[in-house]
C-alpha cells in the first residue's frame, strides 16, 4: 500500500512541477514589418533571463528558434524588445539581466509563399526562491 501511495505521489509531484509554467505565450505575424512576434505574459513574482545575460553567469537565457522551411527564411537574429534590468542574483552569485511582466521578441522573415511558420521558445523561469527546469514551448503561426 505504501509503495502505491509513493508512486501516486511521485506522479502528482511530477505533473504539478511540469504544469508550473508561469508564462502564457502568444505568437503572431506582423504583415507590415514582416516579423514573427513572440509575447510571453509573465506571472507576477516570476522573471525570465534576457539574452544579454552574461555567459557563464548561471541562468539559461530565453532562446527563440524558428524551424527551417523552404517557404520562409529568417533574416538576421532575434531582437528582444522587452524592458530588461541588470541585477545581482544571489541564487547564481552573479550579475544577470532579467525580464519581468512581459517578454517580447521579434524575428524578421522573408516569406516565399503562404505557409505555417513553426518554432519554439526555450527558457527557464525563476522567482526569488527557486528556478524551474528549462522548457521548450512550440508555436505555429499561419502566414499568408
Amino acid at each position: 500500500m505504501l509503495k502505491h501511495s509513493l508512486i501516486i505521489l511521485f506522479f502528482f509531484i511530477t505533473k504539478f512541477g511540469i504544469a508550473q509554467n508561469h508564462v502564457k505565450w502568444n505568437a503572431n505575424y506582423n504583415q507590415d514589418t514582416k516579423e514573427v512576434l513572440l509575447t510571453g505574459k509573465i506571472e507576477e513574482g516570476w522573471h525570465l533571463y534576457s539574452t544579454s545575460t552574461p555567459k557563464n553567469s548561471g541562468p539559461i537565457p530565453v532562446e527563440v528558434l524558428l524551424n527551417k522551411n523552404k517557404n520562409y527564411k529568417q533574416i538576421g537574429s532575434v531582437k528582444e524588445l522587452s524592458t530588461a534590468k541588470l541585477i545581482f542574483d544571489v541564487n547564481f552569485g552573479s550579475d544577470v539581466v532579467i525580464i519581468e511582466n512581459e517578454y517580447i521578441a521579434a524575428v524578421k522573415i522573408k516569406v516565399k509563399r503562404d505557409c505555417n511558420v513553426t518554432g519554439e521558445v526555450y527558457y527557464m523561469i525563476c522567482n526569488d526562491q527557486m528556478c524551474l527546469p528549462p522548457i521548450n514551448i512550440p508555436f505555429t503561426i499561419d502566414v499568408k
